[in-house]
């Protein structure tokens, strides 16, 4: 308690509260303390024209964490082929003929080969999750299936992006032009700097 009694005294201090979470700004707020959500934001990877070009591919670039995060990425593989980050403690039980699966060292490698991916993956049911995954599936224009429980959710809704069922894939592939367009206009908002404008305009007035 101590702790968020110093955070509201020194809060008193500052011009501008800012974070990069809606749920860490509404726990804030119930503390007596006004904070203002700027988002991390991302930048473009590759057109909605190379996006285009993309064949069938689901990439799940996570943790294999969770035995849960295996079953569902394998009932998922038994119609289509996946490419996964060989990387998690349960990495070792996922073995499918249709599933790919990448180890680089290299961050710029490693784009290349998910970028290749036309749809991203999410499985999460852990409380303590940051979008990471989120905005790069976003930036590399990948429509995203998601799974699980937790406030990720929510910060995702509220950034504009769409989670969609595993019982909308089908969909998203006979209509991929249509996602593709939708996920390229938010990404465009959530851009850097156009995402940071809040902030940028506070402290040219400073």
């Amino acid at each position: 308690m101590k702790f968020y009694e110093l955070l509201k005294s020194y809060s008193c201090e500052a011009d501008l509260i800012i974070t990069p979470s809606f749920t860490l700004e509404q726990r804030l707020n119930k503390l007596g303390i006004v904070a203002s959500t700027v988002p991390i934001g991302l930048k473009n990877v590759l057109s909605p024209e190379e996006a285009l070009k993309r064949e069938k591919l689901i990439l799940h670039a996570g943790q294999l964490d969770d035995i849960r995060k295996i079953n569902f990425i394998h009932s998922i593989a038994n119609n289509y082929k996946m490419m996964v980050h060989d990387v998690g403690r349960f990495s070792s039980k996922l073995d499918h003929p249709n599933v790919i699966k990448y180890r680089f060292n290299s961050l710029e490698k490693a784009l290349e080969v998910c970028k290749k991916a036309s749809v991203g993956l999410v499985v999460e049911y852990r409380k303590a999750y940051t979008l990471s995954r989120v905005y790069y599936h976003t930036a590399l224009l990948q429509p995203i299936i998601g799974q699980g429980e937790g406030s990720w959710i929510s910060e995702v809704n509220r950034l504009g992006i769409n989670i969609y069922s595993i019982n909308f894939l089908e969909n998203i592939f006979n209509n991929y032009e249509n996602f593709v367009t939708l996920l390229a206009n938010v990404r465009e908002s959530l851009k850097i700097p156009n995402v940071h404008k809040k902030l940028i305009d506070f402290l040219q007035k400073k």
